[in-house]
């Protein structure tokens, strides 16, 4: 009887499937492209909140997911359309560069109120909703909700879910115009105190124009408390 011979195949088989894995390329799509660069942006500009960029284009994927951005040119400040232009880096190696346009959004948290607010209106927190806005659609920043808003009042309407933003307010006047105010000078350990007119309203931490009561001689000051402004040497 002949003897079976035993084939080599099924070592070289055994052989590959010991094999260490193949490991798939990277691909960092323009998407994952948007969130890199949007995290450099924020340290670029040192701002606050979420900022979100969606390529105009979309953008040539990268084979290799880089560890730093450099940003090479970008706005003053953010824009709601922006040109920027950065490298990608991986420890000193360069992964790629980008050249694109994009739109983004800057969200962060707003005051928003409740109900319309007439000028002139005392504002307290109570009136107001916090919401997340996009601050590149608006005008003027708006007011941060760290603002003691009891300093402010509104001056100008405002209507009901718009966001309450800087060019809406206005400080709250502790000195009126005409008011008999309390004066206070100080030097070293000297203190003087007197009275005289206000020729303008005026908010604290705001110079004033005061008028003296016996020679009508205007002079500045600025304003601590209601109706006590401090002569600054």
């Amino acid at each position: 009887m002949q003897e079976a011979t035993i084939s080599s195949a099924p070592a070289v088989i055994a052989a590959a499937e010991t094999s260490a894995p193949i490991i798939p390329a990277v691909s960092v799509d323009s998407a994952a492209q948007c969130q890199i660069l949007a995290g450099a942006l924020k340290a670029y500009y040192s701002i606050d909140g979420d900022l979100e960029l969606t390529a105009v284009t979309p953008l040539s994927p990268l084979t290799k997911n880089p560890a730093t951005v450099e940003i090479l040119s970008a706005p003053e400040t953010p824009q709601a359309s922006m040109l920027l232009k950065a490298r990608y880096m991986s420890s000193s190696d360069k992964v790629g560069e980008v050249a694109a346009s994009f739109h983004a959004q800057w969200k962060v948290s707003a005051f928003v109120p409740r109900c319309q607010l007439a000028r002139g209106s005392a504002l307290h927190n109570i009136d107001f909703d916090l919401q997340i806005v996009d601050r590149l659609a608006l005008k003027s920043p708006p007011v941060d909700p760290s603002t003691k808003l009891a300093e402010y009042e509104l001056a100008s309407p405002l209507s009901a879910g718009m966001p309450l933003t800087w060019n809406f307010l206005k400080i709250q006047p502790l000195v009126h115009k005409g008011a008999l105010v309390d004066v206070i000078a100080e030097e070293g350990a000297m203190r003087i105190t007197t009275r005289a007119i206000a020729t303008q309203d005026a908010g604290r931490g705001q110079q004033v124009i005061m008028k003296n009561i016996t020679t009508n001689r205007p002079f500045e000051a600025y304003v601590i408390n209601e109706n006590v402004v401090q002569i600054r040497f």
